[in-house]
């Protein structure tokens, strides 16, 4: 019975290590990505992607893909960390507003 309490407490701090913060730099990117987005300067989204990203996704395609994104979410009202997957890109929740 002793080892319950003891197991529980473990369990709890492992939980609590595991928990993530957001980082700055994560911080001021998705800040500005908020910013150009609801402004519809897609280009200025464009110059914040990595080279590699920008390899991948042209900025003709990506100005193509924000405009549909925007058609479809409108705006967007606030970003909200939540996690780090896999330990390299933020996690956000999505809620659209009209």
């Amino acid at each position: 019975m002793k080892k319950t309490p003891l197991l529980i407490i473990l369990l709890f701090t492992s939980i609590l290590s595991f928990a993530q913060t957001e980082k700055e730099n994560d911080k001021n990117i998705a800040e500005k990505f908020e910013k150009f987005f609801n402004s519809s300067d897609y280009s200025r989204i464009f110059e914040l992607f990595s080279d590699d990203m920008k390899n991948a996704l042209p900025k003709e395609q990506a100005k193509e893909f924000f405009v549909g994104l925007k058609t479809q979410a409108v705006k967007i009202n606030a970003l909200e960390f939540t996690k780090y997957v896999r330990g390299s890109f933020v996690s956000f929740p999505y809620n659209r507003t009209v």
